[in-house]
């Protein structure tokens, strides 16, 4: 019977998916091991024989959910779920994201942002949502490291909104997790990285 009830319940999950137009931030909470893989499979477990690199994210204190590296492209990485988000990063640090009620994209994303560029950098970013058209923004960074964190300070002047991103390095000096503030109308969006790729 509870097995019974635990079907049903995954069912109406997935019609409720299937039929909303874009990824909300309730169906992105409640969504079950929202996770793909090349071949289109979903796993039942994420353990050490998973042969993909994934990551778990966690925006506020919503549910974990987690993406699976889809592409990697000259250091930036295309992370995406089942759901039809997508996250792109460098380093650990978001650079772009597509499916979320709001979104952030760093235009003309190169080099500069990698976290090995220590100093402070400004580049033009776009604040979308949607209930407002994207509007582009100067947003300036500043980068300090110790040990192994890496801290960024944000600003964006014109929006008077700032705040502070952290990267946690491992003994490589590859983030394994990252704090990210994309939205000055969302909490932060914490990842932890896995089987990290060589790009990463």
């Amino acid at each position: 019977m509870i097995k019974s009830f635990h079907a049903i319940i995954f069912c109406l999950i997935i019609i409720s998916s299937c039929t909303t137009g874009s990824i909300t931030f309730q169906n992105l909470y409640t969504s079950i091991k929202p996770i793909i893989n090349p071949d289109k499979s979903i796993p039942d477990e994420y353990n050490e024989d998973f042969p993909y690199a994934y990551a778990s994210v966690r925006v506020g204190r919503g549910q974990i959910i987690y993406v699976v590296l889809s592409e990697a492209d000259n250091k930036v990485l295309r992370w995406i779920s089942n759901d039809g988000f997508e996250i792109m990063t460098i380093n650990g640090k978001i650079i772009a994201s597509n499916g979320f009620e709001k979104n952030i994209s760093f235009l003309n994303a190169n080099h500069e942002l990698a976290l090995s560029n220590i100093k402070e950098i400004n580049f033009v970013v776009s604040i979308s949502s949607d209930t407002h058209s994207a509007f582009d923004a100067n947003m300036n960074l500043i980068r300090k490291k110790k040990d192994e964190l890496i801290e960024e300070e944000f600003s964006i002047k014109s929006m008077k909104w700032s705040g502070k991103n952290k990267f946690y390095l491992n003994n490589e000096g590859k983030v394994y997790r990252s704090i990210n503030y994309i939205n000055p109308l969302m909490p932060k969006v914490e990842m932890n990285f896995y089987k990290l790729h060589k790009d990463h």
